[in-house]
């Protein structure tokens, strides 16, 4: 609260501004949001499908095995994310 309206609430109490206060989220709503960045942050999703991106853009990608499996890792990884998120949101997957 600035100087002069503290000043006022003191001198004229009835008539002094009301201020909202903040709210915190939740603590399972920060848990859940520490935890996908966390997530984030011990791998490398975000970089390694930009680089499947530009290679299959390019035509320069072939898909074996190793390849399948490691996009099906990153398409669960996203998903929990999603789910995730939304769920700290407050929102329904």
């Amino acid at each position: 609260m600035p100087l002069g309206s503290y000043i006022k609430s003191v001198v004229f109490a009835s008539e002094a501004p009301t201020y909202r206060k903040r709210k915190k989220p939740p603590i399972a709503e920060q848990q859940l949001l520490a935890a996908v960045l966390a997530r984030l942050g011990q791998t490398r999703t975000a970089s390694n499908l930009n680089q499947i991106a530009k290679h299959l853009n390019q035509g320069t990608l072939s898909i074996d095995e190793e390849l399948e499996a490691d996009l099906n890792a990153a398409i669960a990884e996203v998903a929990w994310m999603r789910v995730t998120l939304m769920q700290a949101l407050g929102m329904k997957p």
